[in-house]
């Protein structure tokens, strides 16, 4: 898979044409993120291929290319959680011991974050201290928050790819939570296609480790849907059911 970064450059007349330049990045990007590398524009994505997963810090153009990571494993995943700060984690499986990792795009210092955790998916906050992971083991998944280095248990069972983070303080989590949640190999076969859930919506104060449904059965009106990659603009959460591609935006 080609990926090329382009930049249009308008047309000096109503009659003009405006013209597309740009460049080509690698092949197999996984993910791509932007950020400020001091007072320019930069990009960071990561690439895989038969020698493992490498990270890249490019320009705003995608030049200058600069090895800042690099695993012999193939299969990770990773978020932007501050302007010059990333989190890496394996692929999650519940059969496989997962880590995640911080690391700087100033310096591509890396250190561990979370170790040793079978079905491990993080989602770090963008500005504050704080992030939740979910584990799945033996058939039993579990949700934490990390607030300032304190770990809680949460009271829903959901993977923390179903949830997105409001923004500032206080600290507020907004999570899609299955009905019903078999005691199967997970999120291996929701990954796979295998399972599907149908999802609540609900709120989170992970520093007090305390749970609200966003709506009641009436306000959700009989919708069904499986989340994936949800956002928020903090008055709005905005994301795809997986069952029918469709996109949806739920009001805060």
């Amino acid at each position: 898979v080609q990926t090329f970064l382009a930049g249009i450059k308008v047309a000096t007349s109503s009659a003009g044409v405006g013209a597309l330049s740009g460049t080509y990045l690698d092949d197999n990007i996984r993910g791509i993120v932007s950020y400020t590398n001091g007072k320019s524009p930069g990009l960071f994505y990561l690439v895989a291929n038969d020698q493992g997963t490498f990270g890249i810090a490019t320009d705003g153009m995608g030049k200058n290319p600069k090895r800042l990571w690099s695993s012999a494993l193939r299969d990770w995943r990773f978020t932007h959680v501050a302007n010059d700060l990333i989190i890496l984690w394996q692929k999650a499986s519940e059969g496989v011991v997962g880590s995640a990792y911080t690391l700087s795009l100033k310096t591509g210092e890396s250190q561990l974050l979370i170790g040793n955790k079978n079905g491990l998916t993080v989602l770090g906050h963008p500005t504050e201290d704080a992030l939740i992971y979910s584990t799945s083991q033996n058939g039993k998944t579990t949700l934490y928050a990390r607030v300032s280095g304190i770990d809680r248990e949460l009271p829903v069972v959901t993977f923390a790819e179903k949830c997105v983070w409001g923004l500032g303080v206080p600290l507020r989590v907004y999570c899609a939570v299955p009905r019903a949640l078999p005691p199967v190999q997970l999120p291996d076969m929701w990954y796979r296609g295998e399972i599907s859930f149908n999802d609540r919506w609900f709120v989170i104060d992970p520093t007090k480790a305390a749970a609200d449904a966003l709506l009641t059965s009436t306000e959700e009106g009989g919708a069904t849907f499986d989340v994936i990659d949800p956002t928020s603009d903090d008055k709005h959460i905005f994301f795809t059911d997986a069952q029918s591609g469709t996109l949806w935006m739920l009001t805060i």
